[in-house]
């Protein structure tokens, strides 16, 4: 006995063929779509940057790579630059040995015909002594004459020293004379 009635029950029958029922989706699947929608939209942005990361790379290697071009052409410049500078120094130098000949061949830093009378000086010159050559030498003169003894030659020398036109004065020979000794002095100006 049937008390009360009871609501038929509902079959889900579907006959239509596979390729012309709607696709049965799961909520699984749903999340699944979501989320993969999700990272596709993630890796847009991460590809733009990638794509800027890339460029600005390339950029940077670009950059280095003129610099390299620049550091070598300045390596370049520099090399000549020192070799320049050793050649100003060793004209330098050579300028400094050709003013030195010069001064020396114009008499030292005194002029000759200044030096020349300095040799016959009042007071200079003791009794009896008489200058008979003089010569140049290297950075000086050679002085020949006679005196009656080496002790006057040798206070002749020291009294051309005594001022500040002659360097040193030696005595380099004496040979007794007739007349009483020839002497002879190096003079360095």
């Amino acid at each position: 006995m049937r008390t009360q009635a009871t609501a038929p029950a509902l079959i889900d029958i579907n006959i239509l063929p596979r390729e012309r029922r709607p696709v049965d989706v799961s909520a699984r699947a749903m999340l699944g779509a979501a989320a993969l929608a999700l990272v596709l939209l993630g890796i847009v942005p991460l590809s733009w940057s990638a794509h800027d990361a890339r460029a600005q790379a390339s950029a940077a290697q670009a950059d280095a790579k003129a610099a390299d071009d620049e550091l070598a052409g300045l390596q370049v410049d520099l090399t000549r630059v020192r070799a320049l500078r050793s050649e100003i120094a060793a004209a330098e130098g050579e300028r400094a040995t050709l003013e030195e000949e010069l001064r020396m061949l114009q008499g030292g830093s005194h002029p000759l015909g200044d030096d020349l009378a300095a040799l016959w000086a009042p007071g200079t010159l003791g009794a009896g002594m008489r200058i008979m050559k003089v010569s140049g030498i290297d950075r000086g003169l050679t002085v020949e004459g006679l005196a009656a003894n080496p002790l006057d030659a040798i206070a002749y020398a020291a009294s051309l020293t005594a001022g500040e036109r002659f360097v040193s004065a030696r005595m380099t020979s004496f040979a007794p004379a007739a007349e009483g000794g020839r002497f002879t002095l190096e003079v360095m100006r």
